[in-house]
């Protein structure tokens, strides 16, 4: 998987690259979508744990002051249920920018020849020499015989009963 960073700080460097995987390797308009929508729904979701806190606090300092804290309690309750859906929000954007992320293939390195087959990558080294394996096969038979015929004593027998 590529590094986030890296795709944040350069996706057009990172789909210029990857374009020589083959078309339609990195969209990035796409993830600049994908980035957008999770930054704007991540600053929600803060924005309304803050508001939250904030509510709690004041619904403290009004019960200490003997104040009525329903109107804070329900606000407390409305912003409860805000966050729970844009936390869901979230975490269903977040599967699906994984997702897409999980899609994208490694970016090649600079020394990888641009190419469509093996035929057009660049021999770097050669180790050993290129051997003939050009071997014609036995036939099962004949090398069979030539093993049969070359003992010319048979084999010893060991007893019916060996007393070791």
């Amino acid at each position: 998987m590529i590094d986030i960073q890296l795709l944040r700080k350069d996706p057009d460097g990172v789909q210029k690259r990857l374009a020589t995987r083959g078309p339609g390797a990195f969209d990035a308009a796409l993830f600049q979508r994908f980035e957008s929508t999770r930054k704007d729904l991540q600053s929600a979701v803060e924005q309304a744990q803050a508001s939250r806190n904030r509510i709690a606090k004041d619904i403290g300092m009004a019960k200490a002051k003997g104040q009525d804290v329903a109107p804070l309690l329900e606000q407390g309750e409305k912003l409860k249920a805000l966050l729970e859906r844009s936390e869901q929000q979230l975490g269903a954007l977040q599967q699906e920018f994984q997702d897409f992320l999980r899609r994208v293939p490694n970016i090649p390195h600079q020394s990888v020849p641009l190419g469509v087959s093996s035929e057009d990558n660049r021999e770097e080294r050669r180790w050993g020499r290129r051997g003939n394996f050009l071997l014609l096969p036995k036939i099962m038979w004949t090398s069979a015989k030539r093993s049969a015929g070359s003992t010319s004593q048979p084999a010893p027998r060991s007893p019916a009963r060996a007393s070791w």
